[in-house]
Formats: structure tokens, sequence, C-alpha cells
């Protein structure tokens, strides 16, 4: 069942109070390992402003932080305008849905007062790629066609609207912590603006998450394998215009089946390690094979201290140890993931994982 809400009867509250002149640089390298961003809470509060909003700091790379705050900052400065504009006081505020795995996904709240002295709420989503800064497009998660599906379908459970479904693609969206999907619709948009903003979740039953029975033969001589690309989608059918069911990251561990062609590309049948299969243009595939494995396996020496051993050849991949500089390991095998070199290495306990190559030096 489709949930909808008015986002006008909810409460937002601003989160994370942080001071703005400091930082942490342990919080910083615990954000990096979590694909998160760390965030800090800009307050101007003055005659015409009470204004709370997010900063984001402590990524990776500086640039894509940049472009990043410098998005949230083209809705902060609308904000600005709008309340010099009608002499009014206004309040801004954000709420973080999403900090993690590589994804920030926030709303920010405006209120204005008219000159009625009536409240005008506006709320726009705000979705970021923390690896690449961009914004998130809805197509990265629902072609367009299920999901003006599930908005008609939720406004006519809910309010009892019936709606020409080629209106209702929203004006903005967040993601939740559990991934689903919330649609927003500014006031008046699709209905009486009385009613005030609506919510609708996108997700609640998406239909294209069941799992299915893979189609016959998909499955057989299943071959280790990775992704190469980022945001890489994962479709339920071949083709590019079939349901997007999920979005795969770069140096991401899979199983790969068949190939078949559809719309003059080649596609790979995938399965996850949660076991969601689907299908990916197989230019972003790539068998474990092709890697470069050792002969008879090499000897390397860890070079640095607390060296990471990590469960796949990515940055945001879980964390399973801590080396000791100096300790010995057996290198398996060799790969260049998401633009950086990586080692498959063998403790001597017998645990098997991911070092960056840098801290591995090969011993005769």
């Amino acid at each position: 069942m489709i949930f909808c809400r008015h986002v006008f009867r909810r409460s937002f509250v601003a989160c994370l109070v942080i001071c703005f002149l400091f930082g942490n640089g342990a919080q910083n390298a615990a954000a990096e390992d979590m694909g998160s961003a760390n965030i800090r809470t800009v307050t101007r509060n003055e005659e015409l402003f009470d204004a709370e909003y997010p900063m984001v700091y402590g990524l990776a790379s500086e640039d894509v932080q940049d472009l990043i705050n410098a998005d949230i900052d083209k809705y902060v400065q609308r904000f600005y305008t709008g309340v010099e504009n009608a002499g009014i006081k206004g309040k801004l505020r954000y709420f973080i849905y999403k900090n993690a795995n590589n994804t920030l996904s926030m709303t920010l709240k405006i209120d204005n007062n008219t000159a009625d002295k009536k409240k005008a709420v506006t709320t726009y989503g705000l979705n970021y790629n923390l690896i690449t800064g961009k914004t998130i497009d809805l197509s990265n998660y629902c072609n367009k066609e299920a999901l003006l599906n599930r908005a008609q379908d939720g406004l006519r459970y809910v309010y009892k609207l019936e709606k020409d479904k080629t209106l209702l693609y929203p004006d903005n969206y967040n993601i939740d912590t559990d991934d689903n999907i919330i649609a927003v619709y500014h006031a008046g948009a699709i209905a009486d603006k009385a009613l005030g903003e609506i919510e609708v979740d996108l997700t609640a039953a998406d239909e294209t998450r069941v799992k299915e029975t893979p189609p016959g033969g998909m499955t057989e001589k299943l071959e280790e394998g990775i992704i190469a690309g980022t945001d890489v989608r994962l479709r339920q059918q071949q083709g590019l215009n079939t349901k997007i069911i999920g979005v795969l990251q770069d140096g991401e561990s899979v199983r790969l089946g068949k190939q078949q062609t559809a719309d003059g590309l080649s596609w790979t049948y995938v399965v996850r390690k949660n076991n969601d299969a689907g299908w990916v243009a197989t230019q972003y595939c790539k068998k474990t094979a092709e890697s470069v494995t050792a002969n008879n396996t090499e000897k390397g020496i860890i070079v640095g201290e607390d060296v990471r051993l990590r469960s796949e050849p990515n940055l945001n991949a879980d964390i399973m140890d801590l080396f000791t500089k100096g300790e010995n390991v057996e290198i398996i095998e060799r790969l260049n993931a998401y633009d950086r070199d990586w080692c498959k290495v063998k403790r001597s306990n017998g645990s098997v994982g991911w070092v960056a190559a840098e801290y591995c030096e090969t011993t005769k």
C-alpha cells in the first residue's frame, strides 16, 4: 500500500546543531569510511531572517563538497531574496534523511509569512552523490512510467484524487534511511492549496523490487566479477527503457551470468550479494578473472600504520580488520577499481580481503 501524508502537518526539526568554527579529524575519517559526509549547521538570525542550513565538509574531494555546498547555497539565496522582497520575516530549516552509502538526502523547509499573516510552506528535496557531488535524478531509482503509476495510486487511495498521471511528476523528492523514495508536491500543484504540501511514498508498494525467478539458464555457470562504473543501473529487463531496480557502485562484487543483446547493447545478467538480480550493460561488468591474478601468489608486506583490510576493493567497503606495519601477507590478486590500485591478500590466519596497493609491497 502506498502511503501519503501532509508535509504541512509534519513537524520538521533542524538537526545536528554543530559549531561552525570547529571540525574533527576523527569524524572526517569515520565519515569517509561510511560513505557519508560531515555536516555543520550555519545559523543566521536577524530581523528578517531565521535561518539554519547545512554545510558539507570532510569529504575526500574538496571539489565535490564545494559543488554540493554551492547547490545548497542557491536555495539559501533564494530564501534570502524572497524574504527581502516581501519584507516579512521568514524561517529556513533543514532535515537530513539519509547520509550513508555515498548518498546525502535532505530537505530544506522555508516558512514565509504572507501579508495576510498566513504561512506559506515550501519544501525542497536535495539529493547528492557524495562521490561526484552531482544531484541524483529520480531516474536513477525508477523509470518515469512506474513512478507516475505509483503516484497516481497513492493519491487515489488516500485523497480520493483522480489525476491525470502525466501531471504527477513530483516537484522534488528525498530518500529516507530505508531507501524509500518520498515524492514532495508543493501546495496547489496537484490539489487544493489549502491542503498544503503533500508527500507520497513511491516505494511502499514498489512492484519492481519483488524478486522474480531468474530467466531460464541465466544463473547457470555464474562467474565472479565486479562493477566498473559509478552509479551503474540495475534493470529488471534488458534495454535502456526498462525498469531500474537498483544502483550498483564502482568496485561492487557481483556474480555474472549470461549475456543478451537489446537496444544495440550487450547486457549481462547480474546477481548481487543480497541475491537481488537484474541486467547491467556489459560494458560496466568486469570478470574477476580479467583482473591481474598473481602467478602462484606473491609475497607481500604491509608498509603503513593501521592499514585497513576491506571486504571489497572500494574505500567505502566494510573494514574487516587493521594490519600491523610489517605484517607479511600473500598477494593473490591485483585490481584497479575506483581509480585506485588494490591487492587482494591472504593473512597468516587465513582471512582474505582487499588493501590499497600503495600499502602493500612485494617481497622476494
